[in-house]
Formats: structure tokens, C-alpha cells, sequence
């Protein structure tokens, strides 16, 4: 995701996020399909008297019962999250293990000799970003396959291998623990099961595509917020339980990899259960369902959507915030990747501490950014960008803050001042929803998405390279290029704000098609 998605509330942008790393940062699109008033203040909003009623008469004790999949992406998201730190924590011990051949009471500590200290972190650091790469990357480029696809033919397949991909990491991953002889890039080669089986990005894709199809127009709102609540809290509540399960375990990552790997066996038994098969897939043949798989019909759809001619300034608009989502993400990705190694050679942390502050930070994110979705947007009537804006200014403000501190208050002060960050996601995709008709919204923001998805990668290999690089004499360097990095998206929503407003609908037909009797209407001006 956002999916980005990201497990640090850095990384869970948009309230989305953020992701935040995702995928993490992966953000609720398909809210834009038939909410396009969620955040109207830019235009007044229509009453719908009918909806509402509508919405009273909801079944809500079979609503809950649907969610299903919620649960499901909840128990996932906790188990991605709680394995995350510790990964990193068992790379840097590994490290300082095979590196120095010190004892494993001295690896925990290296203040003591700071040149030690920053090999051993440099080393973890680059073998981090292998293990990232092959998780994301390849998992990315599954997405422009597999999300089609299972929009045909269901997502209980693509559910079931991803989750068979996280449960072999687990495992081989745990093989790596108990052989402490093992090498550092044994433990990195243990995410190639979860990378090629789809992992985190498929799982958000086909839950928030399932959303999309199968909830009602009243209760789409409902229905994604509860997505979007699943995977915040489940991210945050795994930083805090892996924390927990460590300390108990003495400091034993055996403890970890076997907790994850029982959780994701139960949501495999979950998944086959609640989850049935497709019955166009059982009327497919084996080998029109691998040419399906292999058809790039919806991405080719999605990138005409995108570019193709619009009224007014919309096309313009739509690419620049589109990129700005991207910029977005890719300071995400900066905090989350090296989050830990960060504090770690700031502050000393361990990992049982580094997840708890998270943890709590990550659901003062999310209760910032209601807050002020709803005061602002809501009560106040400020407009989508406006809000866009000071999700942005937020971030540039938390990173540079984190960039330069040097005591553990400035750090926690930094979190405080980047709170309402994920409104930066929120009035972007509500904003972006409003220039593109209601028909092409599935289109549009599918190939967003899946272009976000690589971006993770981008981000992962800029702020693993310039932290070694700086680690001796500026470790917040990352962060501070980061902040500098998010002038480009708050230039492009302030321009986008003086852009004269277009409806979506006018002279659609006219830009597509020239006049047949041959008159000479002047366009609309387009970029």
C-alpha cells in the first residue's frame, strides 16, 4: 500500500495509509466511487432524504456479520506488523554476531564503541532493505496480474496463497533463529515466499476490492471504514503484542515467528471456511484462467482514464495530485524502512520500546486525523486541498523535526506535530474524486494504486543508501530530505487550488468527439 503501507504511523497516510508502507500505503479508493460528498466543501452537498432512510433500515446485525474479510485483513495486518522490528532487531544481532564474534549480552548494547556500532548497522541496514525489496517488488508487479483476475474469478485463491507465502516466512524464519550460524541473507531469502505469493499488497487489494463490489451504496462508507480501522489498528496492535511477546519470551524471537505463524494458519482456516469459491471459476478451463491472468486489459484502461482530455484544468489536476500521492508515499516509506535502526543509534532503543511508542503514536494518528477530517471538513466546511495541505505541511514538519533530534522529547514532539499527517491521503483521494466521472472512478483510482505500489521501492533503497551513508555524522538525513521533498506536493495542491473549478460531466462528449458539422468550438484548455 500507503498501501502503503506502512506499519510506523509515519507510514499509514491517509487514515487510510499509511500504508505507511504502503503500503503500506493502500488507501480506501473505492470510498470515491460513491461518496464523492464525503468531503464536498468545495461544492454544496446534495440531500438525499431516500439514502438516509435507507440507512435505517439496515440489517446491521448481518452487516457485521459480513465482515468477514475484515477480520481476516485485522489478524493479517497484526501478524505482518509484530514480525516487522523484530526482523530488524534480529538482523542487527546477527550482524554483530558473525561480524565482531561478540556475545549476545554485548550485541544488545553497542554504545560502548561507536565504530562497532555503525558497521553493525550499515550491514543490518542493507540486508533490511534486500528483505523489503524482495517482499514489495515483487508483490507489486503480481498486483497488476492478480487484482484483475480475482475481480473475475474471486479472492479466495489470492487470499489463501498470500497467506501461505507469510506462513513460509514464518517458518523459515524461524529455521534462521534456531541456527544462529545461519547468515544474515538466509533470513532476507525467507521473504521470497511472502514477496511471489502476493503478501501484504494482495491482501489489502482484494479486501478493498471486495468492499467495492459486494456493499451496498448506503453502507459503502460504513463498509471502508472498517477496513480502513481493521488495518490501522491491527498494524498498531501487532507493534505492541510483538513488543510484548518478545519481553515475555527473555528476548527470544522464536516466540515471534511462531505467534505470526499460528495467527496466519488460523486465518487460513478462516479464509477456507468463510471464504467460498467463484463459480465462474468453476465453469473457466485451467488455461483461459492463466490467460486471464496474464491480460493487462484493466491497466491499459486505467492509464487512458487517467490521461485522457477533461474539462478545464482536471486532467492537469488529476496528474498532479496523483504524483503528489506519490511524494507522499515515498516520505512514508523514508521514516518507516529505517525507523528503528534510527532510534537505535540515537537513543539506544530496544525493540520492546521502539514498538510501544509506535504503537501509541500510531493511534494518536488515527484519532488526530478523524478529528480533524470531521471538524475541519465537516463542521468547518474547509475545502479537500486546503486539508490536504496541512496533512502535508504536518509531515514535512514531523520529519524534520525527527531529522534533527537529538533527545528523546523532540522525537516524541515530532509525532505530535505530524498527528493530523494522514488528512494529507484523505483530501486528496476526496478531492481527486470530484474531477473524474462516477462510471471511471474504479478505473482511475485502480491504476493509482497500482502504480503506488513500486513506489515503496524507491523509497526503501533512498533511505537505506543516504542513512549508511550519513550514519556517523547525520543518521537524520533521510528525514530531513524527506521533509524538504513534500515542498513539491504542497506547491502542486496550492496550485491546484488556484485552478478554476470543472465539472466532471460537461463537454465529455464534445473533447472526444469533433463536431460533425464541422464547426471549430474551442475546447476547453487541457494540459
Amino acid at each position: 500500500m500507503h498501501a502503503a503501507s506502512s506499519i510506523d504511523s509515519d507510514g499509514f497516510e491517509g487514515v487510510h495509509s499509511s500504508s505507511s508502507s504502503r503500503t503500506p500505503l493502500l488507501r480506501t479508493r473505492a470510498l470515491s466511487d460513491q461518496t464523492t460528498c464525503f468531503m464536498d466543501t468545495g461544492e454544496p452537498d446534495v440531500a438525499m432524504p431516500d439514502k438516509k432512510a435507507a440507512v435505517r433500515r439496515v440489517d446491521w446485525l448481518h452487516f457485521l456479520r459480513s465482515l468477514h474479510l475484515e477480520l481476516f485483513l485485522f489478524v493479517y495486518a497484526v501478524s505482518y506488523s509484530m514480525r516487522l522490528v523484530m526482523t530488524q532487531d534480529l538482523l542487527l544481532t546477527k550482524a554483530c554476531l558473525q561480524r565482531y564474534s561478540i556475545n549476545a549480552t554485548a550485541c544488545r548494547n553497542l554504545s560502548w564503541n561507536t565504530t562497532i556500532k555503525d558497521d553493525v548497522t550499515r550491514y543490518a541496514n542493507v540486508h533490511n532493505l534486500a528483505l523489503f525489496l524482495i517482499q514489495f517488488v515483487p508483490a507489486g508487479l503480481l498486483s497488476i496480474f492478480v487484482s484483475p483476475w480475482s475481480d473475475r474469478y474471486g479472492h479466495k485463491i489470492p487470499l489463501l496463497v498470500a497467506t501461505s507465502g507469510g506462513i513460509l516466512q514464518d517458518l523459515t524464519t524461524l529455521f534462521t533463529v534456531m541456527a544462529v550460524s545461519a547468515p544474515l541473507y538466509a533470513t532476507v531469502l525467507c521473504a521470497i515466499p511472502n514477496g511471489f505469493s502476493g503478501g501484504l499488497v494482495s491482501v489489502c487489494a482484494s479486501v478493498y476490492s471486495n468492499g467495492t463490489r459486494t456493499a451496498s451504496a448506503e453502507l459503502k462508507t460504513v463498509r471502508f471504514a472498517f477496513i480502513m480501522t481493521a488495518l490501522t489498528l491491527g498494524f498498531q496492535l501487532g507493534l505492541f503484542v510483538g513488543g510484548q511477546v518478545f519481553r515475555a519470551a527473555g528476548g527470544n524471537y522464536t516466540a515471534i515467528y511462531v505467534t505470526s505463524a499460528v495467527l496466519l494458519a488460523l486465518m487460513f482456516v478462516w479464509i477456507g471456511w468463510t471464504v467460498p469459491f467463484s463459480s465462474q471459476l468453476h465453469r473457466t478451463s485451467r488455461r483461459e484462467l492463466v490467460r486471464d491472468l496474464m491480460r493487462l486489459d484493466n491497466l491499459r484502461e486505467g492509464g487512458r482514464a487517467v490521461f485522457r482530455l477533461r474539462p478545464g484544468y482536471n486532467r492537469a489536476k488529476l496528474l498532479l495530485l496523483m504524483i503528489s500521492i506519490w511524494f507522499i508515499l515515498f516520505n512514508s516509506e523514508t521514516a518507516r524502512n529505517i525507523n528503528y535502526f534510527y532510534t537505535e543509534t540515537r537513543f539506544d532503543w530496544n525493540p520492546v520500546k521502539f514498538s510501544n511508542v509506535t504503537a501509541f503514536f500510531g493511534l494518536v494518528q488515527l484519532l488526530a486525523t478523524a478529528v480533524c477530517v470531521v471538524v475541519l471538513s465537516r463542521l468547518m466546511q474547509v475545502r479537500d486541498l486546503v486539508l490536504a495541505c496541512l496533512g502535508v505541511v504536518a509531515f514535512a514538519l514531523q520529519n524534520a523535526l525527527k531529522g534533527i533530534s537529538t533527545h528523546e522529547w523532540m522525537y516524541y514532539l515530532s509525532y505530535v506535530l505530524g498527528a493530523p499527517g494522514g488528512a494529507a491521503g484523505i483530501g486528496i483521494s476526496s478531492y481527486a474524486s470530484k474531477l473524474i466521472s462516477p462510471h471511471e472512478a474504479t478505473k482511475v483510482f485502480s491504476f493509482w494504486t497500482t502504480c503506488e505500489s513500486l513506489v515503496p521501492a524507491f523509497g526503501d533503497i533512498f533511505s537505506s543508501l543516504v542513512f549508511n551513508a550519513a550514519l556517523s555524522y547525520q543518521p537524520g538525513l533521510p528525514f530531513l530530505i524527506g521533509a524538504a521533498l513534500q515542498l513539491f506536493p504542497l506547491a502542486a495542491l496550492i496550485l491546484c487550488l488556484r485552478m478554476p473549478h470543472a465539472d466532471p460531466e460537461d463537454d465529455d462528449e464534445t473533447m472526444l468527439e469533433p463536431d460533425q458539422a464541422g464547426s471549430t468550438n474551442q475546447l476547453p484548455h487541457t494540459l
